[in-house]
């Protein structure tokens, strides 16, 4: 045999199980996501030990032969390791036009629910909008959620100071401490910080009608193969409406970025 042709064969024999593990050997898809009670637990720089959004992916995967990880960090930095193509994908998050230009959607999960917060005594009434009537009032904000172009107009309108944190932990903070007058943040999310810090219920209380809702989807890196399996992905989560396994998996209630 030609040892030119030989060598050939096998670097493209290498090249072939380096993008699809040896043969008989399950995919593993990776996943980046923050720390977001009770959809992931664990330590950021680690992979999530549970969740909800660990259980709903290895179920999916599983039905497409895959295993599946998720790595902890900041949410922003999630977004840009999707963006380029570090991860396979985010699991759950609401769509909008610059996260389009770097990931394909899955069809709707769940739906997101936007509330705000405030300290207990404050008397703040809010529009019909559901914005607060509290002109130049200090917002606090998570960095890298989607909280849509209508909050940023009505921001310039009424004069509204966005200030941003890293997490909703430090935003209910600001918070309790005075440094925001409101804090707008996803209603799921605050339950789990309350969950971890039972005594700050006592200190803050929540607007009756959410401001927006949002769909949320997961969300597929263009730079992934696994953006070519989008059809499969939407088959299987139809199947999981069907026989009842995304509900027994998150509930009917959501809340995302």
């Amino acid at each position: 045999m030609n040892l030119r042709f030989l060598l050939f064969s096998l670097a493209a024999a290498l090249l072939l199980f380096a993008d699809n593990g040896t043969a008989g050997e399950r995919r593993t898809v990776v996943f980046a996501d923050e720390l977001f009670s009770p959809f992931t637990y664990g330590r950021f720089g680690e992979p999530a030990v549970g969740g909800k959004s660990l259980d709903l992916l290895k179920e999916v995967f599983s039905r497409l032969d895959m295993n599946v990880e998720i790595r902890l960090m900041p949410w922003t930095r999630a977004m840009k390791t999707a963006r380029y193509g570090r991860v396979d994908g985010l699991p759950l998050l609401s769509v909008n036009e610059s996260r389009s230009e770097y990931l394909v959607f899955s069809e709707p999960i769940l739906e997101s629910r936007f509330v705000f917060y405030y300290r207990k005594g404050m008397k703040i009434s809010f529009r019909e909008d559901g914005l607060p009537m509290f002109r130049n009032a200090r917002i606090g904000l998570v960095k890298g959620y989607n909280y849509g172009r209508e909050l940023l107009a009505s921001a310039r309108k009424e004069g509204y100071v966005m200030i941003d944190s890293p997490d909703s932990k430090s935003s209910m903070r600001k918070l309790m401490n005075g440094r925001v007058d409101l804090a707008l943040d996803i209603e799921v999310v605050v339950d789990g910080v309350f969950a971890e810090n039972p005594l700050w219920k006592n200190f803050v209380d929540a607007a009756i009608v959410p401001y927006s809702r949002l769909v949320w989807n997961m969300g597929i890196s263009k730079r992934s193969s696994l953006a070519a399996r989008i059809g499969d992905i939407n088959r299987v989560l139809g199947e999981m409406v069907k026989d009842g396994t995304l509900d027994e998996i998150l509930g009917t209630r959501g809340g995302r970025r």
